[in-house]
């Protein structure tokens, strides 16, 4: 069964002439291309929690749990990237790259893992 969406009383459309048919791209996609889960709608293509943002947009009211859920998801996300790269080693084609971006002598930190590069 279907998760029933409730209108935001509160969205005004723009008068920018493509917002209309913005949302209703949205609405349609939030109908047809997600799934409820754990009281949040997710995408079927990724099953990523959907940010209420994207509710809002469409002019609807997230259920009750998006944003928690959607909080738990970044964390579950963040902590699996932590883990992941946590014995990470910058290969010379990144530090290359970063070396040709930001310039000698800058400190480049990842702001997930802390970890940090000195530009040459």
């Amino acid at each position: 069964m279907m998760m029933e969406l409730k209108r935001d009383p509160k969205a005004v459309v723009p008068g920018v002439p493509f917002a209309v048919d913005e949302r209703a791209r949205l609405c349609k996609q939030l109908a047809y291309e997600t799934f409820e889960r754990d009281g949040a709608l997710r995408w079927k293509i990724n099953q990523a929690v959907i940010m209420p943002e994207t509710f809002k947009e469409a002019g609807l009211l997230p259920p009750e749990r998006q944003a928690a859920e959607r909080e738990k998801y970044v964390e579950e996300g963040v902590r699996a990237y932590r883990k992941q790269y946590q014995n990470h080693k910058h290969s010379a084609q990144e530090m290359a790259e970063m070396d040709a971006a930001f310039g000698p002598g800058k400190e480049i930190v990842n702001v997930l893992t802390g970890a940090t590069y000195t530009t040459k």
